[in-house]
């Protein structure tokens, strides 16, 4: 009894259900339709076998909606008001409409509208455009994101070495960022792609290429216009990647013809590895030394420079540096080792350097001579009265960083040649530059930007005395007052300054490090115009029967270090080479200029080959004279190597690496690897 009961409310249950399947399928009481699910609704949307008939009734006016699934009609219509009706017709309709848009902007759907994307087809309904690219469609379709970011940092430090005024700092925060992607495409046969990312790592990450190809009965097979390659299947003549120009491929009958024009932007370097090591070839143009990195000291050490190598490998420098403090601007905004300072440039001098333009007529003080009569000329704090003691008795508001440029104005100093007085400059680290102790020149870990300052302290002794140039920050000058410190490098460039010759030109990096004597090998060249291939010599005048490198004082010594020249490079560490930085160094301060112009007999060999513009003028305005930019540095140095070898390159594009052994060409991911 109990059991066809239950089986009886069941069947019930069953009927209502699928009389008002509205609980069930989500409709709503008022009749409509919508299969849009609200939130923390758990009812499922209408299956696909589910159909609804509406039937109009004259007599009482209302709309009869009958259910059916699948082939089961439910007997018990619904009965529907006119207003009801409208509302479902207007729910559907509405439905239509906003689902049509999304299928549009779905790139993933199948509806024939999905590419459409942002920009939609465009039909021109021009026959020739569709004659020459197989369609008159015209597709464009962009993403990507533009950021514009704008507000305010402020900073608070409780430094007590810092002026009070200094420790509140506020500055505004811009910046703007655009990532684009758009692929166009007309017809079926040309292509366009550009990728730009203002915050890309490297500019040629920013990609463009337009792409056309031709029919199977074409001459004109394929045309590539910006970014393209040129790959060759041949060990005789290799191919080049990165390339932005025109390539072409055409056909004439069987003759297949592939032409390019474009520009290179990158190069090929190939890399030999005997008996464990690693050999790479290097060639280096004369115009390429390291800016920004090295410095000497003081003029003394310039002047000196070339005398004290006289007898290399001895260095002949009474000179030892014993203690350097560098300071340098505060671009990383660090707040440690930090201190005001003022930077003159003739500090410690034993005369004044002045500009090369004469005719500039500057205005200044007398600082010449000082309190101390200095017979050597060694730099020396009491050689003038920019003495730090002498001048702040002078000039009380040189201590002040706040009156430190009206006082030294008013005096007729002028500022940035001068001096430059800098607020907050930091201290690097003795593991961030590297001191030459006889020689008298630093090298920083990192280039200096143009508008940075560098000045330094130091002291050395030499002829049994001790010396200092500038205050140490330990010397018993309190912050907030200033160091008076020794200025190498001031925010103007300036080729007139005396401060432009303290930065030496006469250092090239190889980029490696921890350089072997073995097998390293180096050679100066001099590009011969007449037949266009570099030579070891000067074409014509004396020194024609003179190998460069003997001439740029690079050959002095054999093997054995003994004073006979052998034609080779003098590999002398701390002397011409930095092996644990890679570094050549010329043991003359202008290899190129006035080493050249004395050693040359006739005033017109001199007008020819001296290239005076490499260090009187700035890098880019010599570079401009491509008639004297002809002098090579070229050769070879190996270093260990292992299982792994460094290409010592970076952004290297995929299937560019090519790999022989034994003359064999070997498979990439099968016999070695490449980590791009």
């Amino acid at each position: 009894m109990t059991h066809n009961l239950l089986k009886t409310y069941g069947w019930l249950l069953l009927v209502a259900l699928l009389s008002s399947p509205q609980q069930l399928f989500g409709q709503n009481d008022g009749g409509s339709t919508d299969t849009t699910q609200t939130s923390g609704s758990i009812t499922l949307p209408e299956p696909s076998n589910f159909q609804r008939e509406i039937i109009y009734d004259p007599i009482s006016g209302n709309y009869l909606v009958y259910k059916r699934i699948g082939d089961l009609l439910l007997p018990v219509p619904e009965v529907w008001t006119t207003d009801q009706y409208r509302q479902w017709m207007y729910d559907q309709a509405e439905n239509d409409y906003f689902n049509s848009k999304s299928t549009a902007f779905n790139a993933s759907g199948d509806d024939p509208r999905d590419n459409a994307g942002l920009i939609p087809q465009i039909q021109t309904g021009n026959e020739a455009l569709g004659q020459v690219f197989g369609s008159d469609l015209v597709e464009i379709r962009p993403q990507g994101m533009a950021e514009i970011r704008f507000g305010g940092k402020y900073q608070y430090v409780e430094n007590p070495g810092i002026p009070v005024r200094n420790q509140k700092t506020f500055a505004f925060d811009f910046g703007q960022r655009i990532q684009m992607n758009v692929k166009g495409k007309i017809g079926d046969r040309l292509e366009l792609g550009v990728n730009y990312d203002t915050e890309a790592t490297f500019a040629f990450d920013n990609k463009m290429k337009l792409d056309f190809e031709g029919e199977e009965d074409d001459i004109v097979k394929r045309l590539e216009m910006g970014n393209i390659n040129l790959p060759l299947n041949s060990s005789l003549i290799t191919g080049a990647q990165s390339l932005f120009g025109l390539k072409g491929q055409f056909q004439f009958g069987n003759t297949m013809v592939t032409t390019v024009f474009s520009e290179q932007r990158s190069q090929s370097e190939s890399i030999n590895v005997q008996g464990g090591g690693t050999t790479t070839e290097f060639m280096i143009q004369g115009d390429q030394y390291e800016a920004n990195r090295h410095y000497f000291l003081s003029q003394f050490f310039r002047s000196h420079y070339e005398e004290y190598l006289q007898d290399m490998p001895l260095i002949t420098s009474p000179v030892q540096i014993t203690k350097v403090e560098v300071w340098v601007t505060n671009e990383r905004s660090s707040t440690v080792n930090l201190r005001n300072i003022v930077a003159f440039m003739d500090l410690g001098a034993d005369k004044r350097y002045a500009y090369r333009n004469d005719s500039l007529n500057l205005p200044g003080i007398s600082i010449f001579p000082g309190s101390n009569t200095n017979i050597e000329g060694f730099p020396n704090n009491a050689n003038n009265q920019l003495d730090p003691l002498a001048l702040e008795s002078a000039i009380p508001g040189v201590r002040d960083i706040s009156l430190a440029n009206q006082d030294l104005s008013s005096v007729g100093f002028l500022e940035a040649k001068e001096y430059v007085e800098l607020a907050n400059a930091r201290k690097l680290e003795p593991n961030q530059y590297n001191v030459h102790p006889q020689l008298g020149y630093i090298t920083l870990n990192q280039s200096l930007n143009q508008d940075e300052v560098l000045a330094v302290a130091f002291q050395y002794t030499a002829a049994g005395r001790t010396y200092q140039v500038g205050e140490f920050s330990n010397d018993g000058v309190t912050p907030p007052k200033t160091l008076i410190l020794k200025l190498l490098k001031s925010t103007v460039l300036d080729v007139r300054m005396p401060t432009w010759d303290l930065m030496m030109k006469n250092i090239y990096a190889l980029n490696a490090y921890q350089l072997d004597r073995e097998d390293f090998y180096m050679d100066i060249l001099y590009m011969n115009d007449e037949t266009g291939v570099p030579i070891p010599f000067l074409p014509d005048g004396n020194l024609s029967d003179t190998l460069l490198i003997g001439v740029m004082e690079l050959d002095k010594l054999n093997t054995n270090n003994d004073p006979f020249p052998d034609g080779i490079f003098d590999f002398v560490q701390g002397v011409t080479i930095d092996k644990q930085r890679g570094k050549v160094i010329f043991p003359v301060v202008e290899p190129f200029g006035s080493n050249l112009e004395r050693k040359l007999d006739t005033e017109q060999a001199r007008n020819k080959y001296v290239y005076s513009a490499l260090y009187d003028s700035t890098r880019f305005r010599a570079q401009e004279q491509t008639q004297k930019n002809k002098f090579i540095l070229r050769g070879q140095y190996k270093s260990a190597s292992g299982s792994e070898i460094s290409l010592g390159a970076f952004n290297i594009p995929q299937g560019s690496v090519s790999v022989t052994a034994g003359g064999r060409t070997l498979v990439e991911n099968q016999d070695y690897t490449v980590d791009y």
